[in-house]
């Protein structure tokens, strides 16, 4: 399958880069998974820090941004890469959203909607490991 970014080919170090990144996306949804079921203390307090300052809501900004434009970068050597760039897509799209939107907005929705799932971190966590099974299981072909 062909995508827009395989005539864009990217330097050897970034590709690799990339890859890195993508694979630690991947990681980084275990993580949280397993720590919403093993640690669930720990992971109220991480998921209620978002957006709570404007250093964290920068901090959550720019690494979205950049496992996006890792996610569009490695498409082309993913096993599906129409997904990895549409989820590319999404998270740097959705990154511009927030960086248009108010800190104090943000964190007010995140006030809002946080704690009312906290009550799910079980399915939470299930939700997160399988994502981050997913994404590794994307990403892990060019690895």
């Amino acid at each position: 399958m062909s995508t827009w970014l395989e005539g864009m080919p990217l330097p050897p170090w970034l590709a690799q880069l990339a890859n890195g990144v993508a694979l630690q996306s991947a990681g980084y949804l275990l993580a949280l998974g397993f720590t919403c079921w093993f640690k669930p203390a720990w992971a109220r307090r991480f998921l209620l820090a978002h957006a709570s300052t404007p250093g964290r809501h920068a901090l959550e900004l720019g690494l979205r941004f950049v496992v996006g434009l890792a996610w569009l970068g490695h498409a082309p050597h993913t096993a599906l890469p129409g997904a990895a760039m549409v989820l590319g897509l999404v998270l740097v799209l959705t990154t511009l959203g927030l960086v248009l939107m108010p800190w104090r907005w943000h964190r007010t929705m995140a006030a809002r909607s946080v704690p009312r799932v906290l009550g799910h971190l079980g399915w939470i966590g299930l939700a997160a490991v399988l994502g981050g099974v997913a994404l590794a299981a994307l990403a892990w072909r060019y690895a």
